[in-house]
C-alpha cells in the first residue's frame, strides 16, 4: 500500500511584498444571548426591528465558513415599516498590514419577508454598496453570494477602522431576515521572501484546523 503525505505551501509576491495565506481579521457568531456584540450599533427610524435573537439558530452551511448556532442578528423583532433599520460595525476591524480584503456571512430569509438588505463599507468619505447574491426566501440558512467571498477594493486595505453596515428596508411587516457568522479576512503582508509555511492538513486556509 502506498502511503501519501499531503501538504500545501502557499506563498506569492506582489511588487516585492510577500503575501502569505488568508488570515481571519474579524469574526462574530453573535454569542448565545441577546446582547449586541461590541462594535455593533443600531440606528434608523425602525431600529427597534433589529435584535440579537436566540431563535432559529444557524445550521446547514459548512463552507467556506461554518455555522455556529447560538444567537443571530435578526430583522424582525417588531416588523414595522415606514423607514430603515440600520446596523453598523465600527472599531473592530483593522486591515493594517493586509491586502485582498474579503467578507462573508450566513443568512436566513423567510418566505414572507419582502424587505431589501443593502450591505456597505465606509471608504472614509461615503458608504459604498457591496453587491451580493441574496439567499433564498425558504427559511433555510445559507451563505450569501453562493458561498463566494465578497472582495473589497484596495481602499479597504490598511485601514485601522474598517466599517460595515447593513440597511434593512421592509416592504411590509411580515417575516424576518437573520444573519450569522459575519467574517472578514485578508492576506498578510510581510517583507521577506524566505519564509515558507506548510499546512497542518489539506483544507481551507481560513480554518485553523488546516
Amino acid at each position: 500500500m502506498m502511503m501519501k503525505t499531503l501538504f500545501s505551501i502557499f506563498i506569492f509576491t506582489i511588487g516585492g511584498i510577500v503575501c502569505k495565506g488568508q488570515v481571519i481579521l474579524y469574526s462574530t457568531d453573535f454569542g448565545t444571548g441577546t446582547t449586541f456584540p461590541t462594535g455593533w450599533s443600531v440606528s434608523g427610524a425602525q431600529a427597534s426591528n433589529l435584535e440579537i435573537s436566540t431563535a432559529s439558530s444557524s445550521d446547514n452551511y459548512t463552507t467556506p465558513i461554518s455555522f455556529s448556532g447560538g444567537s443571530n442578528l435578526n430583522d424582525g423583532a417588531v416588523g414595522v415599516t415606514g423607514g430603515d433599520a440600520i446596523i453598523t460595525l465600527s472599531g473592530q476591524v483593522s486591515t493594517v498590514g493586509y491586502n485582498t480584503i474579503q467578507v462573508l456571512f450566513g443568512a436566513r430569509k423567510t418566505a414572507s419577508y419582502n424587505g431589501t438588505v443593502v450591505f456597505q463599507w465606509f471608504d472614509g468619505t461615503t458608504w459604498v454598496t457591496i453587491p451580493f447574491t441574496d439567499v433564498s426566501n425558504n427559511a433555510t440558512w445559507e451563505v450569501i453570494n453562493g458561498g463566494t467571498w465578497l472582495s473589497l477594493p484596495v481602499l479597504a486595505e490598511n485601514q485601522s477602522n474598517l466599517q460595515f453596515r447593513l440597511t434593512f428596508s421592509r416592504a411590509n411587516g411580515a417575516g424576518n431576515y437573520r444573519i450569522d457568522d459575519f467574517t472578514v479576512q485578508g492576506y498578510a503582508l510581510v517583507g521577506s521572501s524566505t519564509d515558507y509555511f506548510r499546512s497542518k492538513q489539506s483544507g481551507n486556509w481560513n480554518l485553523s484546523s488546516s
